[in-house]
């Protein structure tokens, strides 16, 4: 057999191969399980369903579209996806053209977004026959999709994002003006959004100018729709809303606006007791011996640790597991695959049983209650949580 020569290859296949591979790599790093695990993460998809139906009740003159990035997360793009298009849902934005190719093998008939490009040669082609429409972040990209589309003698669309300030992606203002005076008749533009850059404090001047900015726009799009709202923004007001609004984190159990935020939780996390250790006075738990008996204790060891987004800053900060419905704290440092509890005051705990340690049950921690303990996000967390639970998705 003679050697493939990758002259003899048409470089258009090389690409698309890549990006098929690309897809099937992150399909299958999202569906992997471990079926000998001892920890489980229940997703409940009626309540991410609740809470897109709480922010359309907010945003009652714009249309929802879901983030599905990072896997929806962490909870699980694929079913989640197919449980808000059945609720609704035609539209939804990932970052990647992994996450696309991998999604639209399942969501076949709604609108994919993407984010973030990508910029590699062949990704208009892609884009094309996966039917996902690129946020067109720079100039080049404006001009290699409009060259891309010309080609196939159609307008294609595609989403315009402007930077109003977050200074990340997006036109820049030299950018729009150079972009302004050139006709691009071969682009179909559906979208044109912008990014906040301080939603999350609801006071920051720093959103009402962002909001002046966007505004402005709106002469050069009279009749394309407009988006700048992410998941806080909603919380914003009307004046943010404008045709569509892209909540991700707030879908999951995130609450820009703390206690009293009409968003539910939708995680449970939970672990099996692994052995039961009875210590004397004087004896510690753990790396550092950070905890040490001063009188008979009683302690679990349950099975998950930092590796699976059960932070180590957990440790110290009065966190805890609940075990038969009672609190039992953590106790020694949260280790990489491990955490013990002091269960001395509950009765019936055996090796095998279930503990909760993230919602679910009332009088668990929240995971706003996890974030906040460890002075981070909750969106922080639910992207931490690792590959080796047992995901579980209910209604």
């Amino acid at each position: 057999m003679k050697p493939c020569s990758l002259n003899s290859v048409n470089e258009n296949q090389i690409y698309s191969d890549a990006f098929k591979m690309s897809a099937l790599c992150f399909e299958q790093k999202q569906m992997a399980t471990n079926a000998l695990g001892c920890s489980m993460l229940e997703i409940n998809l009626t309540n991410i369903v609740k809470n897109f139906k709480t922010l359309q009740s907010l945003c009652p003159s714009a249309d929802v579209y879901p983030v599905l990035k990072a896997n929806a997360y962490g909870l699980g793009a694929i079913p989640i996806g197919a449980a808000l298009e059945r609720a609704g849902a035609k539209s939804f934005f990932i970052a990647y053209i992994g996450e696309a190719l991998a999604l639209r093998q399942h969501l076949t008939e709604v609108d994919l977004y993407l984010l973030n490009g990508p910029y590699t040669t062949g990704w208009e082609k892609v884009c094309f026959e996966y039917n996902v429409i690129p946020v067109l972040n720079t100039y080049e990209t404006i001009k290699d999709w409009h060259a891309f589309a010309k080609s196939q003698g159609l307008p294609l669309r595609a989403a315009l994002h402007i930077d109003t300030g977050m200074r990340r992606l997006g036109l820049s203002a030299q950018e729009l003006k150079h972009f302004l005076a050139v006709d691009f008749p071969y682009i179909n533009w559906v979208l044109v959004m912008s990014h906040l850059a301080c939603a999350d404090d609801f006071s920051h001047e720093m959103n009402e100018k962002q909001r002046l900015n966007f505004e402005a726009l709106h002469k050069y799009f009279p009749t394309t729709k407009f988006s700048l709202a992410n998941s806080p923004g909603i919380f914003l007001g009307q004046a943010y809303h404008y045709d569509v609004v892209r909540p991700g984190g707030s879908l999951y159990g995130h609450k820009p606006t703390g206690e009293g935020s009409p968003i539910i939780s939708c995680i449970t996390m939970k672990s099996q007791v692994l052995q039961i250790q009875h210590l004397e006075p004087g004896e510690s738990v753990g790396y550092g011996c950070t905890f040490i008996a001063e009188k008979p204790t009683i302690i679990a060891t349950l099975g998950l640790g930092y590796a699976d987004g059960l932070l180590r800053h957990l440790s110290g900060k009065d966190a805890y597991a609940l075990v038969n419905g009672q609190k039992a704290p953590f106790v020694g440092r949260v280790s990489m695959d491990l955490v013990t509890i002091n269960i001395t005051s509950i009765k019936d705990v055996a090796v095998g049983n279930w503990a909760v340690l993230m919602g679910g049950d009332e009088g668990a921690m929240m995971l706003d209650d996890v974030a906040r303990k460890v002075q981070t996000d909750s969106r922080d967390v639910l992207v931490g949580l690792g590959d080796r639970f047992n995901r579980i998705h209910t209604i």
